[in-house]
Order: structure tokens, then sequence, then C-alpha cells
């Protein structure tokens, strides 16, 4: 019979096992590591590169993205999400 400190809520029975690092596969943690470090490095030579550039290239770059919006805004009449509805009889 099963105690009842061992049980769940939905019935299910706990197995009390450590988690170790012999869990993972080997090479993981350097795989994430290195990952993690790649996107660090790539974005922060992101930021870097927005650093020298003139205000009026930045100003530029609002109106294309303000006309792009408002391109989408004409071709997408809807939101996402929200379905259309046809007229009324």
């Amino acid at each position: 019979m099963v105690d009842v400190a061992q049980t769940l809520l939905w019935g299910s029975i706990i197995r009390p096992k450590l988690v170790s690092c012999g869990d993972r596969p080997p090479g993981m943690i350097a795989e994430v590591s290195l990952r993690l470090l790649y996107l660090i490095f790539s974005q922060l030579l992101n930021w870097l590169t927005l650093l020298p550039r003139a205000p009026s290239s930045k100003d530029i770059e609002l109106l294309v993205l303000r006309h792009e919006v408002a391109i989408r805004r004409r071709t997408n009449s809807t939101p996402c999400g929200v379905p259309k509805v046809g007229p009324s009889r």
C-alpha cells in the first residue's frame, strides 16, 4: 500500500530520486554555455553598432517603420484574433 505522504493530488506516486549531472547527456552544459555566450556577444555587437549612427539615420528608420505599420493597417483592417463579421441582415 502506498503511503499518503508520497501521493500527489492526481494520484501519481512521488519517487524520491536525486537529480544529478549524470542525467544530462555528456557535453550538454558546455554546448548551452557556448550558445549563451554567443547570444550575449552578438547582442552586444548589435548594440555597439547602434552607437555611432547619426540621429538622422535613426529618424529615417523611424519613418520607414511608421510607413510599414501604416501599410499593414491598411491591408489588415481587422486585428489578429478578431473574426471578420459579415453584413447584418
